[in-house]
């Protein structure tokens, strides 16, 4: 079914040679080019800009297991106001990464998640030093009902802003008017997907399917530009795939969406059909970058690891990244990336104690969300915690990746029914003496 759908996107391919287009240029030859642009990491300078510039000015918390007053330490805060570090406007401020009005004090934000970039997941990466979040992905047509946004659960909270909005369609007008609706309810940023590798996506012609088609790509961006004045993003991957035709398609439509004024370009280093397998090619993301040197060019993917994405950032000059599964169960990445950005030591890895604090405040949040009140008014007539549970198990596999008996921790966990099971679990195996159990 999904080779037959891809059979079919083929057939219906701009020709090579528009305007504008490099008529399929390999990417080696625009990296054998000498790029003029500068990392941005590193060398950044303050500036003024009249604009507010969102960050954290005040990161300083403590932690049991390193230095009181550790600037980059941010993992005991569960009595820390929400939104208490971040969110303050000042006016002259380094700039890491500006997304048309919307500038940044470090050069990284999270993306958006399907089936996890929620307002808990938002809310954690914001308090570990993450200055901007996208939403999980949601289906143009769906929010253009009145009532699907009337939903609690499908709008920023008020202590999340700067937050953006990630939606996921193929016609224009349907895009048009989600995103304005979108900006009406308080989003402050929205982001096209025309990337989703998923196959029930593409063979309805959504995300990654737009590859293939650059003219309607280009509509919904226009389409887009004109329902809204705040910053608008494009999620991209390197292509439908490596095929000669693919990576024409893929350069007409970077080429034509950096002349429709696109504020910013999120492109992943794998093409659609290579979903998640192999690495991220991110020499083919430096290359946009080389071939566009004055447009907003964001990588993406495999960032799981501070340390190597500071130098992936240092070799690339990409303007910046997004973190997307890396921070699925590590919060504590976006610290260590700020404390990165900023010149500092990278702190400690959480110990047992830190780890069980995040964990028990992440699945209060979830059990709080609007996503399980909403349980309660449902049709099927609502159980929150049941849900909330299974839902909390997605994140519990990640974190769990830390601790040194994980397949026990795991097995205790899966089992759990409740939340008071939840949580003895976790108090059991992270209470610090689970190691000599």
């Amino acid at each position: 079914m999904v080779n037959g759908t891809c059979n079919r996107l083929r057939k219906n391919k701009a020709k090579p040679g528009r305007a504008g287009v490099s008529g399929g240029r390999r990417w080696g030859s625009s990296l054998r080019k000498t790029r003029e642009t500068k990392p941005i990491w590193g060398g950044v300078s303050s500036v003024k800009t009249g604009k507010a510039v969102v960050g954290a000015s005040n990161f300083t918390l403590y932690t049991s297991n390193s230095a009181e007053g550790h600037p980059c330490n941010t993992t005991a805060a569960l009595a820390l106001p929400v939104g208490g570090c971040y969110g303050e406007s000042m006016n002259e401020r380094p700039v890491g990464l500006k997304l048309g009005s919307l500038s940044l004090d470090v050069p990284f934000f999270q993306a958006s998640l399907s089936g996890y970039s929620d307002h808990s997941m938002r809310a954690l990466a914001r308090r570990f030093g993450c200055p901007f979040a996208l939403t999980d992905v949601m289906l143009a047509k769906s929010v253009a009902h009145p009532a699907v946004l009337a939903k609690a659960m499908f709008r920023p909270g008020d202590d999340e802003h700067p937050v953006g909005a990630q939606i996921l369609g193929k016609t224009p007008t349907t895009m048009a008017k989600a995103a304005r609706d979108l900006v009406a309810v308080g989003y402050d940023v929205i982001d096209l997907n025309c990337a989703c590798p998923a196959p029930k996506v593409l063979r309805r012609g959504r995300g990654g399917a737009l590859l293939d088609h650059p003219d309607t790509a280009i509509e919904i961006l226009q389409a887009v530009r004109d329902a809204v004045s705040c910053p608008v993003l494009m999620k991209l991957r390197i292509g439908f795939s490596h095929s000669f035709q693919s990576q024409d398609n893929f350069w007409e439509i970077v080429t034509r969406v950096i002349e429709q004024g696109v504020d910013a370009l999120v492109i992943h280093g794998r093409t659609v059909s290579e979903r998640f397998r192999g690495k991220a090619d991110w020499d083919a993301v430096a290359a946009v970058k080389a071939r566009f040197p004055a447009a907003t060019i964001i990588g993406s993917g495999d960032v799981f690891d501070a340390s190597a994405t500071v130098e992936l950032m240092k070799r690339t000059g990409l303007d910046g990244f997004v973190v997307a599964r890396g921070a699925i169960g590590n919060p504590w990445i976006f610290r260590d990336l700020r404390c990165l950005w900023e010149g500092r030591p990278l702190p400690p890895p959480p110990n047992l104690a830190e780890q069980r604090l995040i964990m028990l405040e992440h699945l209060d949040r979830i059990l709080a969300s609007p996503s399980a009140k909403n349980r309660v008014r449902g049709s099927r007539g609502g159980h929150p915690e049941k849900w909330g549970i299974g839902y909390f198990r997605k994140f519990m596999i990640y974190y769990v990746r830390r601790h040194p008996k994980r397949k026990q921790v795991v097995q205790t966990l899966i089992k759990a029914r409740t939340r008071a099971e939840v949580e003895a679990g976790i108090n059991a195996w992270y209470n610090g003496e689970a190691l000599h159990d």
